[in-house]
C-alpha cells in the first residue's frame, strides 16, 4: 500500500462523490484525476480511459495494484481493507444491515 491511489471521477458524478466521501473519512490520501462526461462527447469514451476501465463509467479507483470500478465494491473494499481506520459501517452485523436499507 505504498503508492498514492487514484480516482478517476466527475464532479458531478453522485457515484463519484460516495467514494470521495469514504476516502475522506477514512483519512485515505489519493490522487484524483477528472473525466469529464459532456466533454468532446464524455472523455470516458477515449481510448485513455478506456485502458483503465473498459466500461467508460466513473469512478474508477487504483488502489493497492488493483484497479476497482462501480461506488458500492470500491467501498465495500476500501472498509474490508481498512477496518480499523474510520469504520464506515458498526461492528454489529444487525446495525449494520439497517445501514445498508
Amino acid at each position: 500500500m505504498s503508492s498514492v491511489p487514484v480516482l478517476y471521477s466527475y464532479f458531478r458524478s453522485s457515484c463519484s462523490w460516495r467514494v470521495r466521501i469514504a476516502l475522506a473519512h477514512k483519512q485515505i490520501i489519493y490522487k484524483q484525476k477528472g473525466v469529464h462526461l459532456l466533454n468532446n462527447g464524455g472523455e470516458q469514451h477515449s481510448d485513455e480511459y478506456k485502458s483503465v476501465n473498459p466500461m467508460e463509467q466513473v469512478p474508477t479507483l487504483l488502489i493497492d495494484g488493483m484497479t476497482l470500478t462501480q461506488s458500492l465494491p470500491i467501498i465495500e473494499y476500501l472498509e474490508e481493507t481498512r477496518p480499523d481506520i474510520n469504520p464506515l459501517l458498526p461492528g454489529d452485523p444487525k446495525i449494520g444491515f439497517e445501514c445498508d436499507r
